[in-house]
């Protein structure tokens, strides 16, 4: 017999069910954050505990209360709530690439997913097949492709665009296949004269149509950008090592030592 593991208690419930076991300083910063659940993301625990009133010590013992070891793993766990999206409530999305397009094709995936779109990049042929078949009409497919020639990719894009989603081709040829293909075509522009087979100025030309599609879905809920953003970013603070003093002497300290030493 197989169990299911409950989902973890998110912060909210923690808060609520811990609520008759506060004292009045730990009452009022539960108060303000079933108001403004996203507040730790955005405030450093000192800047919390005078928004609510009280101190960093309470807001300490606030977290351990609810059930967390301290500061840094609330506000992980509060990034950890705020990224929990339905995929209902977003795009679903496909980004085909074969090759050194598939490069680019996960970079726009990891892109859009940290803004809270349900994106997914397929470079082999038959995954993107069957994910292609599993799109509708509320889903997007985007293939890249510098030449526009790839079957693979033809063939994925063609697949999304009979199960009823929107598509996109990012090609430098406006005459190819995958162009004809899309119901949008974006053209970058790439010599194709030099750094074969890998040329990597169609790269930059790809990543820059990327980031201006990226931006555009950004700003369309830009409330939920930020605040996804902020989400991921709590959620690797971490293991991200804290910045050391540079121990090296100053250009000033170097030039006095240098002119001592000259001087002997």
């Amino acid at each position: 017999m197989t169990t299911t593991a409950a989902p973890p208690l998110g912060v909210r419930t923690r808060i609520q069910a811990n609520v008759p076991q506060m004292s009045e300083a730990m009452t009022k910063l539960a108060t303000l954050l079933l108001d403004e659940p996203l507040a730790p993301l955005e405030l450093s625990i000192t800047e919390l505990a005078a928004r609510a009133g009280t101190s960093a010590a309470t807001v300490t013992r606030f977290c351990r209360l609810i059930g967390y070891a301290g500061y840094l793993p609330f506000r992980v766990g509060v990034a950890a709530d705020a990224g929990r999206l339905r995929a209902d409530e977003t795009w679903r999305v496909d980004i085909y690439g074969i090759g050194g397009s598939a490069v680019m094709a996960r970079e726009m995936q990891l892109r859009l997913y940290r803004i809270g779109i349900n994106a997914q990049h397929w470079g082999e042929v038959h995954d993107g097949l069957t994910s292609a078949a599993l799109l509708d009409d509320d889903s997007v497919a985007i293939a890249i492709s510098n030449t526009g020639r790839t079957v693979e990719t033809i063939e994925m894009l063609a697949q999304a665009k009979s199960s009823g989603a929107l598509t996109l081709a990012i090609t430098s040829n406006a005459d190819s296949p995958l162009a004809a293909l899309a119901d949008v075509h974006l053209v970058t522009v790439a010599p194709d004269v030099y750094l074969q087979p890998d040329d990597l100025s169609a790269k930059h030309a790809q990543l820059f149509a990327l980031d201006l599609l990226y931006l555009i879905v950004a700003q369309r809920n830009f409330p939920r950008t930020a605040t996804t953003l902020a989400a991921s970013a709590a959620a690797v603070a971490p293991h991200r090592r804290a910045p050391t003093r540079d121990r090296r002497p100053t250009r000033r300290r170097r030039s006095a030592h240098s002119t001592q030493e000259a001087g002997r």
